[in-house]
């Protein structure tokens, strides 16, 4: 455990708290000395703690579709990574959500995600059980195929993934389970996706700014978090076609809107302040996304989507494409200048 840490879980437990929940008990102190009767001051302290985690698990049921109990254990591993790795655990916890599915090569240097054998050794050092361990995998890996399928149906998905026993000789309660999970994370932002953007942000380093450079010189548009996010999906790189679904959409603009706000809080605050902004209309999806790549700026925004669609057109790759191809990026540009909150 940190120093620091050590100290503030001391000082805590002198206030009559539990270092394990982070609340005050009774018998803390009220100003005047120690008392057993629960203060004002100790029951808004607690109550302000359960409003923010009770708001994140909403965030993480209503936007990406997880069930209370898998909104719970996302919650456990974040205060766990926060009470263990202290400001390391920022950056582990974006790196670990989006290792269950962009776990190859080329995300694992431009992330920093890592494969299954260290997601598991990672976990448990955080005293989170095996089965807990194998339903965060499943979890994450369910939410990505299903909020990002553009099958029209459940037995469509799941026949795609040529699993051994095909829908139609399924038990009606296995029909049951996948198609509850089907309902809960369709056309969802695509949470691993957003995790691996963001966690790609967070780790940057001059290597990666030189292999943004060689990157832009194959496929067209430099920056290597970029080309992680939304140029990835626009323009397409590591010989991956164009296609941007309205999860990849919203993944895209969330995970650089909530990067930025990362920079002045903490994560669960982030998370919660933009998903009520947005649900409340204080700001813009693509507007709060045109300002951030613009430094603050709309107009310069506009002027970068502009040089990026340029870059685009003009590069030996275009030709290449498809015509349906070529359309995603101009498509997600008006997006972009309509406003859109969601893909049209």
């Amino acid at each position: 455990m940190y120093p620091a840490l050590a100290k503030a879980n001391e000082g805590l437990q002198l206030l009559g708290g539990d270092p394990s929940t982070g609340k005050i008990g009774a018998g803390s102190w009220n100003g005047h000395g120690f008392n057993k009767v629960e203060s004002d001051w100790q029951k808004r302290v607690n109550d302000e703690w359960n409003k923010e985690e009770l708001e994140f698990k909403k965030n993480l049921m209503n936007e990406y579709g997880f069930s209370e109990e898998e909104a719970s254990l996302i919650y456990k591993i974040y205060q766990n990574l926060m009470d263990e790795k202290g400001e390391k655990g920022k950056k582990l916890f974006w790196q670990l959500l989006a290792s269950p599915v962009y776990n190859g090569f080329a995300w694992s240097y431009v992330s920093g995600s890592v494969n299954e054998e260290e997601i598991r050794k990672l976990l448990k050092s955080l005293g989170i059980s095996d089965k807990e361990v194998s339903n965060f995998i499943s979890m994450i890996q369910n939410q990505n195929g299903m909020s990002s399928s553009s099958a029209l149906t459940v037995e469509d998905y799941y026949n795609s993934l040529n699993k051994p026993t095909a829908w139609k000789n399924l038990n009606q309660s296995e029909r049951d389970r996948i198609l509850n999970m089907w309902n809960r994370y369709n056309s969802k932002t695509d949470f691993s996706h957003l995790a691996a953007i963001i966690a790609s942000y967070q780790n940057n380093s001059f290597f990666e700014d030189e292999s943004g450079t060689i990157i832009g010189a194959i496929f067209g548009i430099e920056g290597l978090d970029e080309n992680a996010g939304y140029i990835g999906d626009a323009v397409g790189t590591n010989g991956v076609a164009p296609s941007m679904g309205p999860d990849d959409y919203k993944a895209d603009l969330d995970a650089v809107n909530i990067f930025n706000r990362l920079k002045n809080d903490d994560i669960i605050n982030a998370i919660n302040n933009y998903n009520h902004d947005i649900s409340s209309g204080k700001t813009n999806r693509a507007e709060e996304f045109i300002k951030n790549i613009g430094n603050g700026d709309y107009g310069e925004g506009i002027v970068k989507l502009q040089g990026d669609y340029n870059t685009f057109i003009n590069s030996p790759k275009y030709n290449k494409l498809s015509k349906e191809e070529q359309k995603v990026f101009a498509s997600f540009i008006l997006n972009l200048i309509n406003g859109n909150n969601e893909m049209r």
